[in-house]
């Protein structure tokens, strides 16, 4: 391991830069994911969508979707940690309105790693 790769959290250790690629690939993922259902909905399989959602649905999923992506894509993920904190709010408060237990775990797991890991310092 070489000494750039590590860095200083906000309380001096130090840890590995590897580690903070976590929530970077989470917004990537859930993004692809979201977008993708959010698509599918537009796919007709005979007469039906492929997956059946309403069509407001469909549009928010693209929506945060993409928002998940640029957040972790932009300026090399330098605003992904808000993007997780408040789409995984969002989706908290979308999954609670919908009676959704999805949306709900989606959002406690983006909101909880964008607290757990927080953006080091470089030596």
């Amino acid at each position: 391991m070489s000494w750039h790769s590590l860095h200083l959290n906000c309380k001096g250790a130090i840890i590995n830069n590897k580690s903070m690629k976590i929530p970077r690939i989470f917004a990537m993922l859930i993004g692809l994911v979201t977008i993708t259902a959010g698509t599918l909905r537009f796919i007709p399989d005979t007469l039906h969508p492929i997956v059946n959602i309403p069509l407001a649905d469909a549009v928010i999923h693209i929506i945060t979707g993409a928002i998940f992506i640029g957040g972790a894509w932009i300026k090399k993920g330098k605003y992904v940690r808000a993007t997780n904190l408040l789409l995984g709010a969002f989706y908290i408060l979308f999954g609670a309105v919908e009676f959704n237990l999805p949306h709900i775990i989606l959002g406690i797991i983006s909101f909880v790693i964008s607290l757990i890991i927080k953006p080091a310092k470089t030596i």
